[in-house]
């Protein structure tokens, strides 16, 4: 009977003994599962930090890009009206030395230079 009794203690410790195996080896699945599923989340985290900063930077891209867009319209523009203006200016230079030709009284010459305010 004793030896019956030491069996069935044996055989429930080897029981305890699976049980417990089994519970640490869930408990170490689960904690690896955990693991892994936080790494994932940090990765995922960073991916769309990424793409969030590529994005701010292509938008950062795009509005430089307009900045200078429009300088260069604006020194275009400029360059436009001073050869605009210079083509005036030489257009009136060439009248005014044609009414010299033409022997107008410089008097008269003068007044219209200092009216068109000829450079």
């Amino acid at each position: 009977q004793m030896e019956d009794l030491r069996k069935l203690q044996a055989i429930e410790i080897q029981k305890e003994e699976a049980e417990f195996h089994k519970v640490a080896r869930v408990q170490q699945e689960l904690f690896e599962k955990d693991l892994q599923q936080k790494r994932e989340k940090k990765e995922a985290a960073i991916r769309h930090r990424k793409e969030l900063l590529m994005q701010i930077n292509e938008k950062e891209k795009e509005k430089i890009l307009q900045i200078k867009q429009k300088f260069q319209e604006g020194d275009t523009l400029r360059m436009e009206q001073e050869v605009r203006n210079i083509n005036i200016q030489n257009v009136i230079k060439r009248k005014v030395q044609k009414m010299r030709e033409n022997n107008v009284p410089e008097n008269f010459v003068s007044d219209i230079e200092r009216q068109l305010k000829v450079k």
